[in-house]
């Protein structure tokens, strides 16, 4: 038990250190930023690609993933209210 306690007190200790959750809530917070003109980006590209109905492949694939108010406004930025 103590080597226990001895690892989960090295491991809190190290992600003080190291400040492990600033930096995982930075990511977070630059992931989202990232996301919207990506999206925007894809869809801009994908339109001349000759898959039919990729974009709204993808967005489907995507729904599974995302929470559905997260895709809800996914939807409304791209403008496809419809998928």
């Amino acid at each position: 038990m103590a080597k226990v306690r001895r690892a989960l007190v090295r491991t809190y200790s190290d992600m003080l250190r190291n400040h492990t959750l600033q930096m995982a809530a930075a990511l977070s917070y630059y992931f989202v930023l990232s996301l919207f003109p990506a999206l925007i980006f894809l869809s801009a590209v994908v339109a001349y690609l000759p898959v039919p109905d990729l974009f709204n492949q993808a967005l489907a694939l995507m729904s599974r993933f995302l929470p559905a108010d997260s895709m809800g406004l996914v939807r409304r930025v791209l403008g496809r209210d419809h998928a």
